[in-house]
């Protein structure tokens, strides 16, 4: 596993840890712990089960829905980030952009005429 130096998710779990917010890389939840992986400069360094106050869903709830559900039943009231709703929305980019328009968030014009014209006027 190349250190996590090498990856912007890795430096950003570095830079995170040199404010007192250790971030675990790990699926394996038991009474509200965590066991996986952190950040340390130059390598990954393994950890038991921890107390965390929030997860964040990167990808099981897609690729591994049963697992998922497993860890969603441990959070016991924990906060769950990036929760299923937020993913399936995202994996529609139009409606999510239809979405941020509607919050009042100023979005690029969308741009159906292929992906080669659009370049081209944009330069």
């Amino acid at each position: 596993m190349p250190p996590p130096e090498a990856r912007p998710i890795g430096r950003a779990a570095l830079a995170l840890g040199g404010v007192g917010i250790e971030v675990i890389f790990g699926d394996d939840m038991q009474g509200g712990a965590l066991a996986g992986v952190v950040a340390r400069e130059g390598h990954w360094q393994p950890v038991t089960h921890r107390s965390v106050c929030a997860v964040h869903d990167r990808f099981p709830s897609q690729r591994r829905a049963e697992h998922h559900a497993r860890l969603r039943a441990e959070l016991g009231g924990r906060a769950l980030a990036n929760p299923i709703s937020l993913t399936l929305l995202c994996r529609d980019k139009l409606a999510c952009q239809r979405v941020l328009e509607a919050g009042g968030l100023g979005m690029p014009p969308v741009v159906d005429t292929g992906r080669h014209a659009a370049l081209e006027d944009w330069g």
